[in-house]
């Protein structure tokens, strides 16, 4: 604050020898008292010999912390050497600076120096922390879980090495057994350290498979708590870019639930819900068993509509277009399925519409509709398919082109499609 050099982690150096020190001395006041500033919390250390009780090592360890001066306080690997030499030798450090397998975890959250914007703000704090807070997970009170989890998701989110710490000091288990939790604090938090933890590493997202995560986040999904079923979807669209996770997550009965909030609502936050939707659906369809779930539960009705839809934004109907194509590769039947209830009208009248940023994955959606014989060939030229594929050769980017060429030349093969290259001025441009 007065323009001088901050050190952090002299600072939190300096904390910790103040709060050994108080301890040792059995001080009856807090030792970093709110009404005080800091520098004069730091004029008040007036350093006096500790209890003999105490050893010379660790007395003269606190007597460096304090130091006035940053540069002559020991740094934090220092400390732990000191502490961990002098346990050896005599165990007096054993009351104050035990390790994390003896540290009783409820201390960390009941300290009133604990919080959940300051804890862990060191990597030696996150080492000597972790561990305790994953016990709280199984065994604190819905307030400690809350805190707990939510100060585990800091840690993970600060650096993909903490969030394979946290990951390995076991809390996958204890975070999955949360979204079963009957406090809605808990579960939304438990959701939130997931989706952190499987942002990271393929491993970590396999663990929350394999300690059966999947189900009680498919239950979060179709929960009528818009939040809930926000946040599982969440994670959902993480985990559905693991193509091993992939057939798991259809096993665990999504597909008609990502279906339904495609026509949840049209406040802002459904409208969210429903482009995310489209993206793990998109994912999930190259899986046979969920194109068949797809359309099975009316999603092809249901993607045709977004396509026209005037509140749908362009990512919501390029999703769409690019859904629509992966169910009419997934079989004949479906195929058909698309053309006979207006998916082809719809494509096209999509493709010839001033949205150029969803042309690309159209041009594809219609190609994959083209059969070399297909009846339904026929539908997309009654409805101006091949004007627009041959307006795409001029003024669309090389992925529309590209599509489009493929398209217009199996019309032009097509015995269905009535049309051959010749009769369309427009596809000189082949």
């Amino acid at each position: 604050l007065q323009g001088g050099r901050v050190d952090f982690f002299a600072n939190d150096i300096w904390a910790l020898g103040r709060t050994i020190y108080a301890v040792a001395c059995h001080l009856d006041q807090c030792p970093f008292p709110g009404s005080q500033s800091t520098p004069d919390l730091f004029d008040a250390t007036n350093y006096r010999r500790m209890p003999k009780s105490y050893d010379a090592p660790l007395q003269r360890l606190v007597k460096r912390m304090l130091e006035p001066k940053l540069n002559l306080r020991p740094r934090s690997l220092e400390v732990r050497a000191c502490a961990h030499g002098a346990r050896r030798e005599s165990g007096a450090l054993e009351p104050l600076m035990a390790s994390t397998r003896v540290v009783e975890p409820f201390r960390v959250l009941q300290s009133p120096f604990f919080s959940p914007d300051l804890v862990l703000c060191s990597a030696d704090a996150r080492a000597n922390q972790i561990a305790p807070l994953v016990v709280l997970l199984s065994t604190g009170s819905d307030d400690q879980q809350v805190l707990a989890v939510r100060s585990l998701f800091k840690v993970a989110c600060e650096s993909a090495e903490n969030s394979v710490a946290v990951a390995d000091a076991g809390c996958i288990p204890h975070v999955v057994a949360l979204l079963s939790s009957g406090c809605k604090a808990v579960r939304e938090a438990a959701v939130d350290l997931i989706a952190a933890l499987a942002s990271g590493e393929d491993l970590q997202q396999l663990a929350v498979s394999e300690n059966d995560g999947l189900p009680p986040l498919a239950s979060l999904l179709s929960s009528s708590d818009l939040d809930e079923a926000a946040n599982a979807l969440q994670v959902f669209r993480v985990l559905s870019s693991n193509e091993c996770l992939k057939e798991e997550i259809v096993q665990a009965g999504i597909v008609p639930t990502l279906v339904r909030l495609l026509t949840a609502g049209s406040t802002t936050q459904q409208d969210n819900s429903c482009t995310v939707a489209l993206e793990v659906l998109s994912r999930l369809a190259s899986s046979s068993t969920a194109c068949r779930q797809m359309s099975d539960v009316g999603a092809i009705v249901v993607l045709i509509e977004l396509l026209g839809s005037s509140g749908c934004v362009s990512r919501g109907q390029a999703l769409a277009a690019l859904l629509l194509e992966r169910l009419a590769c997934s079989s004949p039947d479906a195929r058909a399925a698309v053309v006979s209830q207006g998916g082809a009208r719809a494509l096209v009248a999509l493709l010839a519409g001033p949205a150029t940023n969803v042309h690309a994955q159209v041009a594809a959606a219609l190609e994959s509709l083209v059969g070399h014989d297909a009846p339904h060939s026929a539908t997309i030229v009654e409805a101006g398919g091949v004007e627009c594929l041959a307006a795409a050769l001029s003024h669309g980017d090389r992925a529309t082109q590209a599509s489009a060429a493929r398209a217009l030349h199996r019309l032009a093969v097509c015995p269905h499609s009535k049309w051959s290259l010749g009769e369309w001025p427009g596809t000189s441009a082949l």
